[in-house]
Order: C-alpha cells, then sequence, then structure tokens
C-alpha cells in the first residue's frame, strides 16, 4: 500500500490533496470507501483493493508516492 497524500482531516468527507490544499477532481476509491472507520482521515493506494484508493487512519506506516514535474525527453532510435 502507498499513501496518495490526500486526506479530509479538516472536514470529513471532502478530501483535499495535501499540496494544493484543492478538493480531488478525480477519484478512484474501492467499493465501499471511503468509510472513515474508526477516525480514517488519510488516502492510500492499496494492493489488496486492486490499487483502488482506500481511507486508512493516518498514521499507520507506508511507502508514498510523489507527484514531480513532466519533463520532456528526445529518443532517438537507431543511427
Amino acid at each position: 500500500s502507498y499513501w496518495l497524500g490526500g486526506n479530509d482531516i479538516e472536514i470529513e468527507g471532502v478530501f483535499k490533496w495535501v499540496k494544493s490544499d484543492q478538493p480531488l477532481t478525480y477519484a478512484d476509491w474501492s467499493p465501499g470507501q471511503p468509510d472513515d472507520a474508526n477516525g480514517e482521515d488519510c488516502m492510500e493506494l492499496r494492493g489488496a483493493f486492486q490499487y483502488h484508493w482506500n481511507d486508512l487512519p493516518c498514521n499507520i506506516p507506508h511507502h508514498f508516492i510523489c507527484e514531480a514535474a513532466a519533463f520532456e525527453a528526445n529518443t532517438i532510435i537507431g543511427k
């Protein structure tokens, strides 16, 4: 599982991205999620849910995914 960088800590049920403080414009929740079970406020990408999103308590240790600026690369194939 991987942390995605979003949470609903400020307003329950309104997930925002940590970096931009903007609400989600796209969501890929696993069926039945988010369910806020036991106060779950952070978003994870969960392998057991076919890599759909799940909410989870923010204090659970996970790897994380970082956002980076896109770049263009020139690719030369052959000679």
